[in-house]
């Protein structure tokens, strides 16, 4: 129980007022967690700043104020108290959101990372910036894992120890048959090799 509790412990979830974010919460608590468990919800604030704002908050980020609890927080809450999964909440204040995220999860060695999907269509996305997920993907690190959330079904899925694989994922399959799906994977390119050798 020891390497899964230390999972657990290092779970990110973001998290914004999108509803793919209620998405990957409630999928992280049904597919993720066991009863008991401990993640951390991480918002972050790109409202009202200005690049001399920036370093006045804190690298780890800050509690939440009351109107942050009740506008962004709250219903998160609710998902994870049935499961009995505890949760910190923080806020993180920045210009850009995938760069903010990614160095949190840098500076504080989280290995799984859970995200919701972007709302933007596939043809506005060729011609606007990259989204936060995609983001995220290419700049973790290979010892983080990150999942990518759309309407409660992974929508893609980055295993850590897998530089720039992703797997795009039918809705239908569960994390079960994702996880067979690389084992194999891996143990094909192993074999393959043996039989080179």
């Amino acid at each position: 129980m020891g390497s899964n509790a230390a999972e657990e412990e290092s779970t990110l979830i973001a998290i914004d007022s999108d509803q793919n974010s209620q998405h990957a919460v409630k999928w992280a608590v049904e597919y993720l967690f066991k009863n008991n468990s401990s993640c951390t919800l991480l918002h972050v604030r790109t409202k009202n700043l200005y690049h001399n704002d920036l370093e006045v908050f804190p690298k780890q980020g800050r509690p939440p104020t009351e109107e942050e609890l009740q506008q962004i927080f709250l219903p998160f809450r609710g998902f994870c108290a049935r499961k009995r999964v505890a949760v910190k909440e923080l806020v993180l204040q920045d210009t850009e959101v995938a760069n903010a995220l990614t160095n949190y999860i840098i500076l504080n060695s989280i290995n799984n990372v859970v995200v919701g999907a972007s709302r933007s269509k596939a043809l506005l996305r060729k011609f606007k910036d990259v989204d936060v997920p995609t983001s995220l993907v290419r700049s973790l690190p290979q010892s983080c894992m990150v999942h990518i959330i759309s309407k409660r079904k992974v929508q893609n899925i980055r295993p850590a120890g897998h530089s720039q694989q992703n797997i795009s994922i039918a809705p239908s399959k569960s994390l079960k048959a994702i996880r067979e799906s690389f084992r194999s994977k891996d143990l094909n390119r192993f074999e393959h090799k043996m039989f080179i050798i």
